[in-house]
């Protein structure tokens, strides 16, 4: 199956998820037409950043005039992940820490071990706070179920150390990239492998990604940036 037929295959399982949601009476086709319509509207709005949405009425201005320090691994520390309400740490002795931000201001909630017990170099967190990803030594990426802190699915397909993950905003579409100079673009909706992306001479050591389906990255000793789509890669420097 080829990257473009996934993509369709994917569409044609979301467009079929709308319909199982939302259709609410089998005799009116017209009104279901109409709410799957708007429900992909308001889909679209979100991926580009301009659906607005009611969050709160009060905004609450933290004091950042104190800090605090939390202890919780046996080696170095090499990594961290933010989210609206957690803050996740991972280290070279292969645990990755889940500390909440909501009850106790840093209490640590959980410590796992990954799988192989190798040291982890990056974690990310989707932006729904559902799930985690993480990788290093093993060059293995593995998600986890964010809230209970247990493994979901382990991919298997870069060849050297793993080095930087990034989940795309709004989406459970992950980037990661590698010392073996690619980056591997996965669906955590249906725990696929989509396809490879290539460009750099060197590792690649960080990665980003934002509401359009590209990401940016940038390599060692090779010295430049790459914007990457699905459709094109655009080496700079």
């Amino acid at each position: 199956e080829t990257a473009a037929g996934k993509r369709l295959r994917l569409a044609k399982q979301y467009l079929n998820k709308l319909e199982n949601q939302e259709a609410r009476d089998e005799n009116d086709a017209e009104a279901n037409r109409e709410i799957i319509a708007h429900r992909l509207q308001q889909d679209v709005l979100a991926e580009r950043g301009r659906l607005e949405e009611r969050i709160s009425k009060r905004l609450c201005i933290l004091d950042t005039s104190r800090s605090q320090l939390r202890r919780g691994h046996r080696l170095s520390p090499t990594c961290v992940t933010l989210t609206d309400t957690h803050i996740y740490s991972a280290s070279k002795d292969g645990a990755i820490t889940k500390w909440s931000l909501v009850e106790g201001g840093g209490r640590k909630v959980c410590t796992v071990r990954h799988p192989s017990g190798k040291a982890v170099f990056t974690v990310a967190a989707s932006t729904d706070n559902t799930l985690l990803a993480s990788g290093g030594e093993d060059k293995k990426v593995v998600v986890w179920d964010a809230v209970t802190m247990t493994t979901l699915k382990t991919f298997h397909k870069h060849r050297d150390v793993i080095t930087c993950l990034v989940f795309r905003t709004n989406s459970h579409l992950l980037f990661s990239g590698a010392r073996d100079r690619t980056i591997n673009l996965w669906n955590c909706d249906e725990m696929v492998y989509i396809e490879s992306l290539y460009g750099h001479q060197d590792h690649v050591t960080s990665l980003d990604s934002f509401l359009q389906e590209r990401v940016v990255s940038v390599g060692g000793r090779d010295r430049s940036l790459s914007v990457c789509s699905l459709l094109s890669v655009q080496r700079i420097g």
